[in-house]
Order: structure tokens, then sequence, then C-alpha cells
């Protein structure tokens, strides 16, 4: 699952808005338990406040056109985070993320409960986030699982809402 070396390169992305989280996201990186699992961290998008965040090893790479962001993505990251904050619906980078094969962890909010299985969910202080990653660089039989199972059902509820969104809208029209 690693495609790079025995550490990963997360991302984040999206606006530097402060209900998105990347304060405790950039307080928690800076743990020494994290260093041992992460390498760096890759911010895409318009980040305004670049100084008041400082990812250990974090790189702000820009904001990209929506049609060349996942190939960017796909090419440098092994894993994307969503620390948001508040009870935002759907998150497109989450679902995005996933159905670009690329592994992504979002904080218990909003209806990031209705797109994640329990393991892909995180605390607000990403306590859990280092186990969680360990438990998937191990690459054996259940973390592959663990993301195929993960794949497997976000692609059923996007397409299933997907579905339930045309029948509304052709209703409507």
């Amino acid at each position: 699952w690693f495609r790079r070396s025995d550490k990963l390169v997360c991302a984040i992305i999206g606006r530097d808005h402060p209900m998105k989280g990347y304060d405790v996201l950039s307080a928690a990186l800076e743990r020494e338990e994290f260093s041992d699992v992460i390498s760096s961290v890759l911010i895409f998008g318009d980040v305004k406040n670049r100084g008041q965040f400082s990812f250990r090893n974090g790189k702000f790479m820009g904001r990209f056109p929506q049609s060349e962001l996942w190939d960017k993505v796909i090419a440098e990251v092994d894993l994307v985070l969503c620390p948001s904050q508040w009870g935002e619906g759907r998150s497109n980078v989450l679902v995005e993320s996933w159905l670009a094969g690329v592994p992504c962890f979002a904080t218990r909010v909003g209806d990031n409960a209705l797109y994640l299985s329990d393991f892909f969910l995180v605390d607000f202080d990403l306590g859990d986030l280092v186990w969680k990653i360990r438990h998937l660089a191990a690459n054996d039989h259940n973390s592959r699982k663990l993301i195929s199972d993960q794949i497997k059902y976000i692609s059923e509820k996007v397409s299933a809402d997907s579905d339930d969104l045309v029948r509304f809208l052709n209703a409507c029209y």
C-alpha cells in the first residue's frame, strides 16, 4: 500500500477555513508518534494564512484545477486527511479521494459516518490516527481488505446517492 517508503506522504486538500481543522491537524502532527509513520504533508488548495500552520515536513502545493488535482494527488500521496471540526454535508474530498483509490481518514462529524466505516473515522484530537495508520501500513490481508471494502462501499453509496439525486431533479423539473 505504501508507494514510496516506509513512511506515508499525506495530503490535506482545500482552503484554510478555521472549521476545516487544519490547526488541530498541525498540532497533532507535531507529536513525536506521528514522525514514525508520516514523512511529509502536502497541502493542496488556497492557504492564505500559511504562518499559522507548522506541519512537520509540510509543503504547500498551491491550487490546482479540479481536472488536474486528483492526478497530482494520486501520483504523490499515500493518504488524505480530512480533519474537519464541523458537521458539513458530504465531503467531496473524502468521496473523491476514495474513488481515486487514495485512502482517506476523516473526523466523526457531519455526514462522514455515512460514507466511512468506523475504522476510517477518527477522533477530533486525532489520537487514534497513528494506530490506524500503522494497522494499514502492515499491508497484510486485513489492511488490504479494509481498503477494498471501503472503496466498494463508498462507490455503491455514491452511486445510490446519484440515483436519488437524479430522481429528485427529474421530479422537480
